[in-house]
């Protein structure tokens, strides 16, 4: 069982938190947070990945992120290692922030990275197919076609690249 630390609008913890299944219950201005990763390699091409078709929310869905929830004690620094280590036995990448967006209508505060993957990790890549059911690499021109009706996702892809 997931726990989760409630976040207040100014990113700030509140001192609460909450089981994973039960963050429907959070009321408004809680959120829990969240890491979004942009992974690309040496050439310029984006990692997208296909959302394992059991996952509760966009299931089967071309994600150009690699990322998940915070979990509770846990800094996006952290989370952003776990997730991408957890996803895809990618370690040790050298992660740069790129800022934070309060998102109300899905009660999270996510948190933005993007990391260039060494050709040598390319070789070693392993997709957890609980959460990955493919991954790709594709230009960015590409990306931003795949995420054209996105808002946020187009957003940060944008201000990435």
């Amino acid at each position: 069982m997931e726990i989760w630390d409630i976040y207040d609008q100014r990113n700030q913890k509140t001192g609460q938190t909450i089981e994973r299944s039960r963050v429907q219950e959070l009321k408004v201005g809680q959120y829990h947070a969240c890491v979004n990763g942009l992974l690309y390699d040496q050439e310029g091409q984006l990692l997208v990945q296909q959302r394992s078709f059991s996952k509760e929310t966009s299931p089967g869905i071309w994600d150009i992120f690699t990322g998940g929830s915070l979990l509770a004690g846990e800094s996006p620094e952290q989370a952003i290692s776990r997730e991408v280590a957890e996803e895809l036995s990618l370690h040790d990448l050298d992660f740069s922030y790129l800022g934070y967006e309060v998102r109300p209508d899905i009660k999270c505060i996510m948190h933005y990275y993007k990391a260039l993957i060494p050709e040598q990790a390319k070789k070693n890549l392993l997709i957890q197919t609980s959460e990955v059911e493919r991954i790709a690499w594709i230009a960015i021109e590409e990306a931003e076609r795949l995420v054209e009706e996105r808002i946020f996702d187009r957003k940060w892809l944008k201000k990435s690249f």
